[in-house]
């Protein structure tokens, strides 16, 4: 009669730790992680751009507004932060931020278009963009995620009676997310600053 084989049944332990227990502690090799994780994604946007095939962050104001951010000009996505506010400025500032040693001005995208503010109480989450001339953050109510657009298939902005002009839209991705001009609106803001 042959003999059966028998196979232990081993277990094993798989151990979950989160993305920040995962990183280094010291500056340098956190600002070494950023260059690359930077130079990646600008590669992955020149990809894309060669396909007329464009990411952007979505984000929410209040509830059910929706809009859109292009990567390429995106530094940072900060959740949950804490704005130290400025007296006696514009009103469209709500304040700054110190992330990493940079004082960043933070812009209250709700007053900046006119929309108005939602009685519930709000996350303060910041997306840092930048063109050739400035850095801001810009406070939005929630980030949703990211998703691609192509340009030849985006909706043109509807005309309305809101304060949003309509240069500040590039067009309308799925009929519902608006996609943001920010090279017009720092620019804008840049203006404003000046006066």
């Amino acid at each position: 009669m042959p003999i059966k084989a028998h196979k232990k049944n081993q277990e094993k332990t798989t151990i979950f730790t989160s993305a920040p227990v995962c990183l280094p502690k010291d500056s340098e090799a956190l600002t070494i992680l950023q260059k690359r994780a930077e130079k990646i994604a600008q590669i992955e946007i020149k990809k894309g751009q060669e396909k007329n095939i464009y990411s952007y962050i979505h984000f929410c104001l209040n509830k059910n507004e929706h809009y859109g951010i292009p990567y390429q000009l995106t530094k940072e996505v900060i959740q949950n932060t804490s704005i130290t506010p400025i007296p006696s400025t514009f009103e469209f500032i709500a304040g700054i931020i110190n992330r990493r040693g940079m004082l960043i001005n933070v812009i209250d995208l709700k007053h900046f278009f006119g929309i108005k503010k939602s009685e519930k109480k709000i996350n303060k989450n910041v997306i840092v963009v930048q063109n050739e001339s400035m850095q801001v953050g810009l406070l939005v109510d929630s980030i949703e995620g990211s998703h691609h657009y192509s340009m030849d298939k985006l909706n043109p902005p509807i005309p309305s009676n809101n304060a949003i002009k309509l240069n500040y839209i590039i067009g309308l991705h799925n009929g519902t997310t608006a996609i943001i001009n920010i090279d017009a609106i720092l620019t804008e803001i840049e203006t404003q600053l000046i006066k």
